[in-house]
């Protein structure tokens, strides 16, 4: 078992002067911004492995594993206005009460979490055929509910064929193995609540008041799901001369589907854009080692 944990603190603070723009649509007034992070991540992992023989030819070796991420942040941002003309940076952080203060906002985000099941298989032959399976589940909290799991098999086969008895004495090659596979594996890496609507918060002047309006900041897509990738490939290895030059040649494609994109949606809607899965892009080519 292992377990992480990590903490992070990030402080920023802008001013604007009085020649800034900021200053001149302020009532030609220094403006100050005092912007507070602060992060937690965790991370727990468990691994089981047993590894056994069979008839000293039968080589399984079993893994079966678990692991939680854990990731949260919190903001506070101060924002103050209206200080006296000639004020410097300095004076103002030491002080801002000497301004007036708006937008003053803060948030605490949802945990985003990742909770993993996975397990592999690996099978050898006499150290000659080779066979690994492996699955894996991903639970992201950032999708909804019905979208969160996403589930990756993987599969690889290989032959050693310099262990065979017509080339184990072999003067020249001394190592050639034949090897293909092929996995899917997932991604999530988008914004925390991009599957839902958010409310945000702004100032505005209503009457001749200044008011605290709230809004839709993002149009949501329940729909949302993982981006998956699979790749196949074909390939061989070669050592020569007792392994003193050796090579690893590898045909692959990559095809990627469901892509996380942010999608153009017509003006009259509110918004710009949605997150959607979209498209799909695909690769191929060769790998020299």
């Amino acid at each position: 078992s292992e377990f992480g944990f990590e903490n992070n603190s990030e402080e920023q603070r802008r001013f604007w002067g009085m020649e800034t723009s900021k200053a001149r649509s302020n009532n030609n007034q220094p403006v100050a911004e005092w912007s507070m992070k602060q992060g937690t991540k965790w991370q727990l992992t468990n691994v089981w492995n047993y590894n056994f023989m069979l008839k000293d030819v039968h080589d399984i070796r079993l893994m079966l594993g678990q692991e939680i991420k854990h990731n949260q942040t919190t903001t506070k941002t101060y924002s103050t206005r209206f200080f006296p003309e000639n004020i410097t940076a300095e004076k103002v952080f030491d002080n801002l009460s000497l301004g007036t203060p708006y937008e003053n906002s803060s948030s605490a985000a949802s945990p985003s979490r990742i909770s993993s099941f996975f397990g592999r298989i690996n099978y050898g032959y006499n150290d000659k055929y080779l066979a690994t399976v492996t699955l894996r589940a991903d639970g992201s909290s950032k999708f909804a509910k019905g979208n969160r799991w996403g589930f990756f098999p993987a599969g690889a086969l290989a032959w050693r064929i310099s262990n065979e008895d017509f080339l184990k004495d072999n003067s020249l090659i001394s190592k050639l193995k034949l090897h293909t596979s092929y996995g899917l594996t997932g991604n999530s890496e988008i914004g925390t609540y991009k599957s839902l609507a958010t409310v945000s918060q702004s100032n505005t002047i209503i009457g001749d008041a200044l008011h605290v309006v709230s809004y839709l900041d993002n149009m949501p897509n329940p729909d949302l799901k993982w981006e998956k990738t699979g790749q196949w490939d074909l390939g061989f290895e070669l050592g020569l001369f007792n392994n003193r030059l050796n090579f690893d040649i590898s045909y692959y494609y990559k095809y990627t589907s469901d892509l996380l994109l942010d999608r153009p949606v017509p003006e009259s809607t509110g918004y710009s854009s949605i997150m959607d899965n979209i498209g799909a892009v695909s690769n191929r080519g060769v790998d020299i080692l």
